[in-house]
C-alpha cells in the first residue's frame, strides 16, 4: 500500500508541474499545433481505444508509454538448491513494428519502430510518425484555380525504457517535430515521460505519461508560434485471474481540452487469434443528431500471432465523420 501511495503521489505531482496554470476546461481548444500527435498508433492499441498508459507491454510502448518498453524483455525467475531467486533475461534482443492508418478524410498516416535491449533492463527505441494530408485545389481571390499544395506531418522520436525492479518501471522520449503546409513549415521539440508500477499479482499494472511537453521552435509564420498538444494521461490494467481476458482503462487529462475516458478489453485465450474492442469517451465529440452517432468513439479489431510475429487490424468509429481501418506488423528477433 506504501508502494502505490507513492505511485500515485508522483503522478498527481507530475500533472501539477506540467499542467498550465489557470486553464479550464475546453478554454485552449484548437490552439495547439502538432495535434496529429495526439490521433494513435498501433491496430492493437486503437482496437482497445488507446487505453495503453496502463498495459504498454508491446512495441508501441515508446509512443504511449515509454516505460512499457522494457517490458518486451522476458524475465524467468530461477530458483536455486539454496531458494536464491535469480531473474534471467530472454534470448530476444530487438524488436520491430509498423503501421498503415487510413484515416478519415482521405488522410494516410503510418509509423515506423525499432527497439534494442540496452544494458540490463533497459530498452532504446527510434520511431518514425507520419502524415499526409493529401493534395488540394489552390485559388486566388476570384476563386479561379491556380494549382495544388499538400500538408504533412512527421515526427521523430527516441524512445528509451528501463526496468529498475521487478515493480517499477520508467521511460522518457524526446521528439522531433516537422510540419509543412504549401511553401511554409515549421518544426519543434517535444518530451515524454513515463512510469508504470506492477502490483505483487503482476496482473494489475498501474502507469502514468506526460506528453508532448516541449516547444515550437519555428511557426509557420515568424509573427507566431503555438503550444505543443501536451497532456497527461493516468491508465491501470488488469488480467482477469484464472481467465484469458485483459481489462485496460484509462483518463486523458490534455491541457487544452475536455477530460476523457478510455476503455478497452482483449481476449487472449483463442490462439492464435486475439479478439479486442474498445471505447473512448472523446467520440461525443462526433455527434451530429445522426443514427451513426451511437457508433462515435467505439471500436474493435483482432490480432493474429505466430512465433514472435503479431498482425494486427483495428477499426475506430468517428459516427458521420468516418473511420480509421488501421493494420499493423510487429514482432521480435
Amino acid at each position: 500500500m506504501k508502494n502505490i501511495s507513492f505511485f500515485v503521489g508522483i503522478i498527481l505531482l507530475i500533472i501539477f508541474i506540467a499542467s498550465p496554470k489557470g486553464y479550464s476546461s475546453n478554454e485552449g481548444a484548437g490552439t495547439s499545433a502538432y495535434t496529429f500527435l495526439r490521433v494513435g498508433v498501433g491496430a492493437r492499441a486503437q482496437a482497445m481505444a488507446g487505453a495503453m498508459v496502463g498495459l504498454a507491454d508491446d512495441e508501441y510502448a515508446g509512443y504511449y508509454n515509454p516505460a512499457g518498453l522494457a517490458q518486451l524483455v522476458p524475465i524467468t525467475e530461477i530458483e536455486n538448491e539454496f531458494g536464491e531467486v535469480k531473474e534471467v533475461e530472454g534470448n530476444i534482443s530487438k524488436y520491430f513494428a509498423s503501421e498503415y492508418n487510413n484515416y478519415i478524410a482521405d488522410i494516410q498516416s503510418g509509423y515506423v519502430t525499432f527497439i534494442k535491449r540496452q544494458g540490463y533492463g533497459g530498452m532504446l527505441g527510434f520511431s518514425i510518425d507520419y502524415f499526409n494530408y493529401g493534395t488540394f485545389d489552390e485559388t486566388d481571390v476570384n476563386n479561379i484555380n491556380t494549382g495544388t499544395f499538400s500538408a504533412s506531418d512527421i515526427a521523430f522520436a527516441l524512445n528509451f525504457g528501463q526496468r529498475v525492479n521487478r515493480n517499477f518501471y520508467w521511460g522518457i522520449s524526446g521528439k522531433f517535430i516537422y510540419e509543412k503546409l504549401q511553401d511554409y513549415s515549421s518544426d519543434g521539440l517535444g518530451l515524454d515521460g513515463g512510469i508504470l508500477y506492477k502490483l505483487d499479482d503482476k496482473r494489475t499494472r498501474l502507469g502514468a505519461t506526460i506528453k508532448n511537453i516541449g516547444v515550437q521552435l519555428r511557426g509557420l509564420t515568424s509573427e507566431h508560434k503555438d503550444k505543443l498538444p501536451g497532456g497527461a494521461q493516468l491508465g491501470i490494467s488488469h488480467h482477469l485471474k484464472g481467465a484469458p481476458i485483459i481489462f485496460s482503462g484509462q483518463l486523458d487529462y490534455p491541457f487544452d481540452y475536455d477530460l476523457s475516458f478510455k476503455f478497452g478489453i482483449e481476449i487472449t485465450g483463442l490462439n492464435p487469434v486475439l479478439i479486442r474492442l474498445g471505447w473512448d469517451s472523446s467520440g461525443r465529440n462526433y455527434k451530429s443528431g445522426s443514427s451513426k452517432d451511437s457508433l462515435g468513439g467505439l471500436s474493435g479489431g483482432f490480432g493474429i500471432s505466430w512465433r514472435n510475429y503479431r498482425f494486427d487490424y483495428s477499426y475506430s468509429s468517428f459516427a458521420d465523420i468516418g473511420g480509421s481501418h488501421r493494420i499493423s506488423l510487429s514482432g521480435g528477433f
